[in-house]
């Protein structure tokens, strides 16, 4: 609801303000010029439409215009100044009231388009606005002695109610449709005429003026029979309202209204009477009635074609929609065969895939990326003791139970977990138990890898176990054959050396030498060999006794380069230093075969390398962890042959050519050495570019070392 007065005196309130006190002022006028009835009821009030349509459009803080220009006109034309201040309140009161009540059950666009707009407008607008203004306006005149004689009252509020409600009935939905301020571009635009219907209308206005001079300028002679043709003129009026939109039908009866009006003051046509105002009673009477059935059935048609519209509208959407869904439908029918055709593929690329896991001789099972279960061969079944009926879609670590048999009491690395998370396929440690589900424990060993689809996504993994039962059996036959054949030579090999030894010492002859110290060499390499045997043995048997001492890491690494130097001088191969912490503390562990496992590195980054190559090696004390790199730039070891680095007697095919004396022992012995100590032993090598070791053993305490051994 708008407020009665003005928040602000804006230009354009004020000029609102002028255009309406103006516009009232004049048509007030010109409507008490003609003969109103005891001076101030006139049947032609257009005022009334005026300002109603102001205050609709534009609010109710321009009241002050429609009192003002009430009041002055009055005044103006003889009333008291009481009479005119109580007419001036009548005529602003009617206005505002009707306003507020039309407001309250529609919105303004709806007046003179809608059916429901104009039957409001008609009641509040034609019958209740009007009624408070004529009832004040009257009883205003009476008080003043204006309207003396009671017999005048009647006529003066019927002349007085019919002028307002004429000009309420005419003039507002008109100047509504006209100066409505309208939301949409298209309404703002002319509408376009064709040449057809430029003919229509020159037809219907040619029509209307021709009816007009008939009925009231008595053209063709009809003037004592006029008022039988009266009612010709609702043809072009209908027309209108049936052909053109609301707002041609508004201006058409606001031009009848004129033009007749005008014809009856200049006395002609059917509602002469000897008394003007009574003509324009009569006439008024006819103007109302043929202004509600324009109105009316133009208000009608208009929704009607805008329901029609709705309704092309809604077909049209319809059409679309279905043609959507018939799209959607042949989609889906797609769809479903393409779906029925996969499940058919999928369907076969199981059976194969079932009768190829069948087929495979070790055991094979699959896990989602939650690690449940769900393929599994029977071979699985077997080695596991479990059914694959019985544990589908349970965790894994549920059916295969995996301990490491060094650390039978720790937990499992979660290497099917890593690969899954990773994408990266990995093996499954050396010396790994199965417990099946009898309670029985099986060496097992393998890979895993991860199933991925054309994306990348990471579906799941393959676990493939393979039962080492058998190659175990023989592996511990080979370590005892060579534990007792290592111990049976060394007895024999150290009497030759007390021989030799004792030889030399009785005094040869100096031809005899080099064939002595030939024969010492390989001796000595052959304790050695013995040495490694025996000591892989141990390892095996777990039978290794640590004694660990506060060893100086600096000085182990130092003493190695002092005895490997001689060596490296032959090939002009350079050994670097690089302490890469402020600090290298010491560390508590086994000096010998802490030295033994650096030796062996650093001694392979010699052998191994190329003539006036470069070994670096670098220490630093990072994270409870002394890390030792050991870089040389030699042959390399192959791509084919880095799985293998760390097993008994395995050496590279380019190292065989390279160097040809060699057990195969030392990494092996190494990297047991390290992890037994809690640490790793890792690589990165490149054929034909060098090799790079990296040692990580932790600084533990005393109590931590001689529970770990």
């Amino acid at each position: 609801m708008q407020n009665i007065l003005p928040k602000t005196f804006s230009p354009l309130y004020v000029l609102r303000l002028l255009i309406l006190f103006v516009l009232y002022f004049v048509t007030a006028k010109i409507g008490l010029s003609l003969d109103a009835v005891s001076g101030f009821a006139t049947p032609v009030w257009a005022p009334t439409g005026i300002s109603l349509a102001f205050i609709l459009l534009f609010g109710y803080d321009l009241w002050p215009a429609i009192f003002l220009a009430a009041f002055l006109v009055n005044l103006s034309t003889g009333a008291t100044p009481l009479a005119a201040f109580g007419i001036g309140l009548g005529n602003t009161l009617e206005a505002v009231v009707a306003a507020k009540l039309i407001l309250r059950l529609v919105k303004v666009d709806e007046i003179g388009k809608s059916v429901k707009g104009n039957f409001i407008l008609i009641f509040f607008g034609a019958v209740v606005g009007p009624l408070v203004s004529a009832t004040i306006g009257v009883f205003s005149l009476r008080i003043n002695g204006i309207i003396s004689d009671n017999a005048a009252l009647i006529p003066t509020f019927t002349a007085w109610w019919i002028g307002d409600a004429l000009g309420s009935l005419v003039v507002t939905p008109a100047l509504i449709v006209l100066l409505q301020k309208t939301k949409s571009k298209q309404n703002l635009q002319l509408e376009k005429i064709n040449f057809n219907r430029l003919l229509e209308t020159v037809a219907l206005y040619s029509l209307f003026i021709f009816l007009y001079f008939i009925v009231f300028w008595d053209y063709l002679g009809f003037k004592d029979h006029s008022g039988h043709i009266l009612y010709l003129l609702f043809l072009p009026l209908i027309w209108s309202s049936i052909r053109y939109k609301p707002r041609v039908t508004l201006l058409n009866t606001v031009a009848v209204s004129i033009l007749t009006i005008y014809a009856t003051v200049q006395g002609v046509g059917p509602f002469i009477t000897p008394m003007l105002s009574q003509s324009l009673i009569f006439l008024q009477l006819f103007i109302g009635v043929s202004t509600l059935i324009s109105l009316t059935l133009s208000a009608a048609i208009a929704e009607r074609l805008e329901v029609n519209k709705a309704l092309q509208f809604r077909v049209i959407e319809y059409e679309k929609q279905n043609k959507i869904l018939e799209e959607v439908k042949k989609d889906l029918i797609s769809t479903a065969e393409q779906v029925l055709t996969e499940k058919i593929n999928v369907d076969h690329e199981r059976y194969k895939l079932e009768t190829i896991l069948t087929s495979i001789g070790d055991a094979v099972f699959v896990v989602d990326t939650k690690y449940h279960i769900i393929l599994m061969n029977s071979v699985a079944e077997k080695l596991s003791g479990y059914r694959f009926e019985d544990v589908k879609n349970n965790l894994y670590s549920t059916v295969f139970h995996f301990i490491s048999e060094k650390s039978p009491d720790s937990p499992y690395p979660p290497i099917i977990e890593n690969v899954i998370k990773s994408g990266v396929n990995s093996e499954m440690r050396n010396h790994t138990i199965l417990i099946k589900k009898n309670g029985e424990k099986i060496p097992v060993a393998d890979s895993v890898a991860a199933v991925k689809d054309e994306t990348g996504k990471i579906l799941g993994c393959v676990v493939v176990v393979r039962n080492i039962s058998r190659e175990r059996e023989l592996e511990q036959a080979k370590d005892n054959f060579l534990s007792i054949a290592a111990h049976q030579l060394r007895t024999p090999l150290t009497g030759i050396k007390w021989h030799l030894e004792k030889l030399t010492d009785m005094g040869i002859q100096k031809t005899q030498e080099s064939v002595i110290a030939e024969i010492s060499d390989n001796n000595e390499r052959m304790i050695a060999l013995v040495n490694d045997l025996l000591e892989a043995a141990r390892i095996d048997q777990k039978s290794i006794k640590d004694s660990p001492q506060n060893t100086d890491v600096n000085q182990t690494i130092g003493n190695i380069i002092e005895e490997l130097k001689p060596e490296a001088k032959k090939d002009g191969i350079g050994i670097h230093v690089a302490y890469n912490s402020p600090e290298i503390p010491n560390i508590y562990i086994d000096p010998n075969r802490f030295r033994g496992a650096l030796e062996n590195i650093i001694s392979n980054s010699i052998k191994y390398n190329v003539p006036k190559g470069r070994v670096d090696i670098a220490v630093e004390s990072k994270d409870q962890y002394i890390v030792v790199t050991v870089t040389d730039t030699g042959i390399g070891i192959p791509e084919e042959a880095q799985k293998k680095v760390f097993t008994k007697f395995f050496r590279a095919n380019n190292a065989l050519r390279t160097r040809t004396k060699g057990t195969g022992l030392g990494l092996f012995v190494a990297k047991s050495y390290i992890e037994e100590w809690g640490g790793t032993l890792t690589f990165e090598s490149s054929e034909g570019k060098g090799t790079k070791f990296t040692i990580s053993i932790p600084l533990l305490v005393k109590s931590d070392i001689s529970n770990k051994i």
